[in-house]
């Protein structure tokens, strides 16, 4: 059992429409945790639901930093980080990512 294969089975569940449909005709919505770790074991795959949360952290950690490559750099102050008059927001303010720990299902 391992991480790498619950990372391998998101990748092959994002690009496969056999296997999302598989996964929805199980029955339950939205699908148990259990129900994905099963439809893994059926193509080879072996992860716990709890390598299978962490892949899904990872997965959503790369995201968020390749999002972040992509973005074009800001031409004028980001409103997001002003304090609506130009000046640097307090200290603790918005725009900072903070990966979700809490990850209780998919």
């Amino acid at each position: 059992m391992s991480v790498q294969d619950a990372i391998g089975f998101i990748v092959r569940l994002g690009a496969n429409e056999e296997l999302k449909r598989q996964l929805v005709s199980c029955g339950e919505e939205p699908p148990a945790l259990d129900s994905f770790v099963k439809l893994g074991g059926k193509i080879g795959l072996s992860f716990t639901i709890e390598e299978l949360r962490a892949a899904h952290k990872h997965d959503w950690g790369m995201r968020d930093i390749t999002s972040a490559e992509r973005q074009p750099p800001l031409s004028g102050p980001d409103p997001r980080h002003s304090d609506g008059e130009g000046r640097p927001a307090a200290a603790g303010g918005g725009g900072v990512r903070v990966a979700n720990d809490e990850l209780g299902a998919l």
